[in-house]
């Protein structure tokens, strides 16, 4: 699958994914844009105070900062979305695999923060994919030796065996529960 193509099925259709963390980091750069908004007015009317024709100036270096404040708002959403999209993606993936679902794999788009850490996890994943099938392979050399024995007790123990197995191989399929 070409990067192309798996960006377009990976893409996100909210610009909003977490609403509180991007709603913090807007606020921040909105106060931010504030401030300085106010530190420039302030800088203007002290220097035009008592020149004419200073208001029509304050009038279009309002609306020159109420722009850039819009604009840094946008900015600052856009780039909050390369940030919390890949957590909220990284959540969803830690989700499946608390419920044992091993085959989850962490797909981000190109541009977004945290690509090294979506490698060091899925690789994360492919080693616990690793150790399940160890197990399961594990487990059957143990039914077939044990297979071999006339003890009475054998049902009993190849059934509970396969019991084990069927629950460590859940968890590489991925097959409806």
């Amino acid at each position: 699958m070409t990067d192309q193509i798996a960006g377009a099925a990976n893409r996100r259709k909210k610009l909003l994914v977490d609403k509180q963390t991007q709603g913090h980091l807007i606020q921040l750069l909105v106060a931010f844009a504030l401030v300085i908004l106010v530190l420039v007015l302030m800088v203007v009317f002290f220097a035009s105070h008592g020149k004419a024709g200073a208001l029509p100036l304050l009038v279009s270096l309002l609306l020159s900062m109420i722009l850039i404040l819009i604009g840094v708002a946008y900015l600052g959403l856009r780039f909050s979305n390369k940030i919390v999209g890949p957590m909220f993606n990284f959540g969803r993936n830690l989700q499946l695999v608390q419920r044992g679902d091993y085959t989850s794999v962490v797909r981000l788009r190109h541009g977004d923060e945290f690509q090294n850490t979506a490698g060091v996890f899925n690789l994360a994943l492919d080693a616990l994919r690793g150790r399940v099938q160890e197990d399961i392979a594990f487990l059957d050399k143990l039914s077939a030796e044990i297979a071999k024995t006339s003890d009475g007790n054998k049902d009993a123990l190849l059934g509970a065996i396969k019991d084990y197995r069927s629950t460590k191989e859940r968890h590489i399929t991925k097959e409806p529960n």
